[in-house]
């Protein structure tokens, strides 16, 4: 029996009385056992091998995470894009092969716009998680640094610095200027309308009517600009549609035996009345300055009753059609032909 009251035992190695103060053969010299208190058997070897096995027995549970904590997800596939950004299965079936995907070839139009919809609607994705607040405008300023990029031609070659918007743009821009500074009906007029007609989208040409006052929306604009862009392209060239008088020919002077509200002109034939043509005529013959609105009010007083076809707008622009035809038909008499006589 051990004089001391550690009620370790003998120790099986030296033969110690105690195991505890005696030695110090398991690694804990007496002098610290004993410091310690009762039960506390400390980190030795044999502790740590039994704690490693106990966790091996008994693994601790997984951690909840928490909010803050960085996930790391990796993206390297068509898959891994489906499951982040949740797209649906359908369109995954859309998606052009992995072959044709690899090559950069994509034949049909329904698969090419399957990518262009999925790439813009994790763009959009991104963007609202990045900035909120402010969604388009950060999207715009990413369409403007992705056409900012070096264009990239067939054989390899990189044309760096080049902005493609920029160049279209300054393209636009010259000929706009061509079309505004050029005499009406002429030539090179016509050679840039067609440029413009042909080249941007009628979105585009709204957009320069009412930024840059470029009338080339309308139905006529586009008629004649299309004609004349198919007669360049065939090498058709240009013809002037009507000759002036200063080019020589004999200009047909106006006919007022004429009868009332006839017209030489081609086009739909005037909803308004002969009698209302008759007497809007009658006020230019008067009075060839006369202004539209003022020629309207006097329309009015003269017919109690207007039909309903007869408008406000309609007549103004009869009044001003009837004062350009006059002035057409009264160009210059002393250089091209003797003035008529009128009786």
């Amino acid at each position: 029996m051990a004089p001391c009251a550690c009620k370790r035992g003998a120790c099986d190695v030296c033969g110690a009385a105690c195991r505890r103060c005696g030695c110090a053969c398991d690694g804990t010299p007496p002098h610290i056992a004993l410091a310690r208190k009762r039960g506390h058997r400390g980190r030795g070897r044999g502790t740590r091998r039994s704690t490693r096995e106990a966790k091996a027995k008994h693994p601790a549970p997984e951690r909840k995470r928490q909010r803050g904590d960085r996930v790391a997800v990796s993206i390297d596939s068509v898959g891994d894009v489906w499951n982040v950004f949740g797209f649906t299965e359908s369109a995954r079936k859309k998606l052009p092969s992995a072959e044709n995907r690899q090559k950069g070839t994509c034949p049909d139009t329904t698969q090419w716009s399957t990518l262009v919809r999925t790439v813009q609607r994790a763009a959009v994705r991104v963007a609202e998680i990045l900035f909120p607040g402010g969604t388009g405008k950060l999207l715009t300023a990413v369409g403007a640094k992705l056409t900012n990029a070096d264009l990239h031609t067939d054989d390899g070659d990189t044309c760096r610095g080049i902005n493609s918007s920029t160049e279209l743009k300054k393209l636009s821009t010259a000929a706009i200027a061509v079309l505004n500074n050029s005499s009406r009906g002429s030539l090179p007029r016509r050679v840039a309308r067609a440029i413009l007609v042909k080249g941007l989208s009628s979105k585009f040409r709204k957009h320069l009517r009412r930024t840059d006052g470029v009338n080339l929306s309308g139905s006529f604009f586009q008629d004649h600009g299309y004609k004349d862009y198919r007669d360049l392209v065939h090498g058709n060239g240009l013809s002037k549609r009507k000759e002036s008088c200063t080019q020589g020919g004999e200009v047909p002077l106006p006919d007022h035996n004429a009868p009332i509200g006839a017209t030489s002109k081609r086009g739909r034939k005037s909803v308004l009345s002969n009698e209302l043509i008759s007497f809007i005529e009658h006020l230019v013959d008067q009075q060839s300055d006369i202004k539209p609105k003022a020629a309207l009010q006097l329309v009015k007083e003269h017919f109690t009753t207007l039909p309903e076809e007869a408008t406000d707008s309609r007549i103004k622009t009869k009044v001003s059609s009837t004062k350009g035809a006059r002035k057409e038909k009264h160009c210059d008499y002393n250089s091209c032909a003797s003035p008529p006589v009128v009786n």
